[in-house]
């Protein structure tokens, strides 16, 4: 007789989440239930370097229902934490798992997600749900069969995006993401942003040819002409076509600075002269 109690499944899939999440500023989460189940229990986590975690909040969201979520004042003591963690435990029980299942799916989380950093949201994913996007038959039949998922959605925050935006889309040696986990998605996330900035930019630039890092900046970016330094001079021109900047380049000169004092916040794009057929680089200017 074949007897289990522990059942572990990993996959990838794509499919519509009732639980979307928007931050609108730095201090307010917004949680929005647009499935026909309740969700029982919902975790808000933070955590920043040298900083103890907070946790936003903790509960229920009905069908349908919405939340709006600020952040907390002060992080939480050990002592409050383990509270927190306790709590996460008891839900998870009361969702179906058995409590020392629930503990170990905890522990294995604290490497991997409660000592990363960031703003992160689990959730547990109503019963229906799990049996839509992963049926199950068993044969012979169970007599009891209980299944949990844990959602988890990784917010990043407005501050946050910018600092990604300025730190990838720099020079690569200076971009300190290029090791994390979240490294391709982060990418995928600053090329969206960099486009947002502008509306009518609808390409991506990939740097082959020249390149200017930091992007976005406040008082000034620098040109690495890259492989070609035929180039005999740039300028720098508004979204409506205003050349705000123009200088000449040094015969051979493959890497420089530009100043940008006095330039207005706002989107502009680098144009090599004599080079019509190259597309500007964007530089954002905050």
């Amino acid at each position: 007789m074949l007897v289990e109690k522990f059942l572990f499944y990993r996959g990838v899939g794509n499919f519509e989440l009732p639980l979307s999440l928007k931050m609108p500023n730095d201090k307010t989460l917004l949680l929005n239930n647009s499935g026909d189940e309740d969700i029982s229990y919902v975790f808000i986590y933070e955590k920043w370097p040298e900083e103890n975690p907070r946790v936003w909040w903790t509960g229920g969201l009905s069908a349908g229902g919405q939340k709006e979520v600020e952040a907390p004042e002060t992080s939480l003591t050990d002592e409050a934490m383990e509270a927190a963690f306790k709590e996460f435990i008891e839900a998870l029980t009361e969702a179906g798992l058995y409590e020392k299942e629930a503990k170990s799916m905890l522990n294995t989380w604290h490497e991997s997600y409660f000592n990363s950093y960031g703003i992160k949201v689990f959730w547990v994913v109503p019963p229906k749900l799990t049996d839509k996007i992963l049926p199950i038959q068993l044969d012979p039949a169970p007599s009891e069969l209980e299944r949990v998922l844990v959602g988890r959605s990784e917010i990043l925050s407005p501050s946050f995006e910018r600092q990604l935006v300025t730190e990838i889309y720099g020079k690569e040696q200076l971009n300190p993401w290029t090791k994390d986990r979240y490294y391709l998605a982060y990418m995928e996330r600053v090329q969206q942003l960099i486009v947002l900035q502008d509306n009518s930019a609808t390409t991506h630039y990939a740097p082959d040819v020249f390149d200017v890092f930091p992007n976005p900046t406040n008082d000034g970016v620098w040109i690495d002409l890259l492989e070609d330094r035929s180039y005999s001079s740039y300028q720098l021109v508004s979204t409506n076509g205003t050349i705000v900047k123009e200088e000449q380049i040094t015969p051979k000169q493959f890497l420089f600075f530009i100043k940008l004092e006095g330039i207005k916040p706002g989107t502009y794009y680098l144009h090599l002269v004599g080079h019509d057929d190259l597309e500007p680089l964007p530089v954002v200017v905050l």
